[in-house]
């Protein structure tokens, strides 16, 4: 059995903690690409995601972590994409 199986189910609290974050990346990336990244306000995308502004700290310090966030996501993707053949220093 791996650890996955053995973890308990994730609950309903974590679930919509997940969930919020999630929204709060997709409403900025969102309003990122339609209004560029200076244009856009934290007011802005805590309304877009549907959460108070104060929620949008409680998940993220500043829009400019928000940005690092999605970046790191953006990153990681791309990683996948390349393989091992595509990775810097190799080959």
């Amino acid at each position: 059995m791996t650890m996955k199986e053995i973890q308990a189910p994730e609950g309903l609290r974590a679930r919509k903690k997940r969930a919020r974050h999630q929204r709060i990346r997709r409403a900025a990336r969102d309003l990122f690409v339609a209004h560029v990244y200076e244009r856009t306000t934290i007011d802005e995308i805590a309304e877009a995601a549907n959460v108070s502004k104060a929620t949008f700290f409680n998940y993220f310090s500043a829009k400019s972590t928000l940005l690092i966030d999605l970046a790191a996501e953006v990153d990681g993707v791309a990683d996948r994409l390349a393989g091992p053949a595509g990775k810097a220093g190799e080959g």
